[in-house]
């Protein structure tokens, strides 16, 4: 299962707390803007410096993270996070704005009409945790066809931006 650990200072010190899932506002535990080194013990997280998984995006593995230097973010600055999800078998994951920001769609098997689950035409980041994927334009897996293997891609450079309406595995 996910887990990270924030703390308040550098170094680990000062007031800690712990996260096995995603948090759209730090501030509801009263951590928004007080982060300052973190553990991870199992998973990929991303952090964000806006509410709702908004603003610059960090993605870090499991690892001792001792000041925000070597979280990849600015000081005092995170405000959300979420795990990737992880999976035996193919996975995909779509994100409506770039740099991995605002809504999150996880994909493991075909779905010829993103539509259906309100994600048509939204894709503008996307990461590939596992297998290669064929992205379609139009449903149905018709249109112009983009394919991507493992990997990040934070902006719509190997891919036509908000313009994903089917998705296969390759």
């Amino acid at each position: 299962m996910p887990s990270i650990q924030l703390f308040q200072n550098t170094n680990y010190g000062g007031r800690s707390e712990s996260f096995t899932g995603p948090i759209s506002n730090l501030g509801i535990y009263d951590f928004n803007d007080r982060t300052s080194s973190c553990k991870i013990s199992d998973g990929i997280w991303m952090l964000y410096e806006d509410y709702n998984f908004q603003g610059d995006c960090s993605i870090l593995a499991p690892g001792s993270y001792g000041d925000s230097s070597a979280m990849k973010i600015s000081n005092d600055s995170l405000s959300s996070l979420r795990p990737y999800p992880e999976g035996p078998g193919p996975l995909i994951l779509l994100f409506e704005d770039t740099n991995y920001r605002g809504r999150m769609v996880p994909l493991t098997a075909n779905d010829s009409n993103l539509g259906e689950i309100g994600f048509n035409d939204k894709t503008s980041s996307i990461i590939v945790v596992q297998g290669t994927w064929n992205l379609f334009q139009n449903y149905d897996f018709g249109g112009q066809q983009w394919q991507l293997g493992p990997g990040a891609y934070p902006e719509a450079t190997y891919f036509k931006n908000d313009s994903i309406s089917s998705v296969s595995v390759a």
